[in-house]
């Protein structure tokens, strides 16, 4: 795990009483839905159960400091972004027909996974789409059950005509 940080001085505000408790709900994996289409189709539309058994999603802004000699004031720069998605998925039923689809023609796909704790007050959704990247990593092992690893590099494609959506519902009406 790796954190590179970009920050600015911060105006000191005298904080007034006191910052409520709050209870914490982490989002785990056991409330999560994964869902694999082929691109152009609808996210969210072939659930894959008992299939993803772990992902990685990295995502680089490759902004970068801007410092110059003489009294040009420091800034930063932003290149172009940068995500990819890494599935480790048991070769199951399900995961040996990606790796046929994926190994004809059919390379790039809207992937969805919705953590649901509580429906309509705790969600976290995203949805991706990804091309792949790099050649698919078959017969992992994983306490014993065979793998298989996909990366997919992130794709503008629709119908997200984007590459990346976070949907956040917290069950917080409102902020103290």
């Amino acid at each position: 795990e790796s954190w590179s940080f970009i920050g600015r001085s911060v105006q000191a505000n005298a904080l007034t009483g006191s910052l409520p408790t709050r209870v914490v709900t982490p989002v785990l994996s056991r409330h999560a839905s994964w869902f694999v289409d082929n691109i152009g189709t609808a996210h969210g539309t072939t659930q894959t159960p008992g299939t993803v058994i772990e992902a990685e999603l990295s995502i680089n802004t490759n902004r970068h400091l801007k410092m110059f000699e003489g009294a040009q004031p420091i800034s930063w720069g932003e290149g172009r972004w940068e995500a990819q998605l890494t599935l480790t998925a048991e070769f199951n039923s399900t995961a040996k027909a990606w790796v046929d689809a994926l190994l004809t023609d059919r390379v790039a796909r809207n992937i969805r996974v919705n953590f649901v704790e509580t429906a309509n007050a705790r969600e976290l959704r995203i949805d991706f789409v990804g091309l792949i990247a790099e050649p698919i990593e078959l017969f992992g092992d994983r306490d014993g059950n065979m793998t298989a690893e996909l990366t997919f590099k992130a794709l503008v494609a629709s119908p997200l005509n984007n590459w990346l959506q976070i949907r956040v519902i917290n069950g917080v009406a409102t902020l103290p």
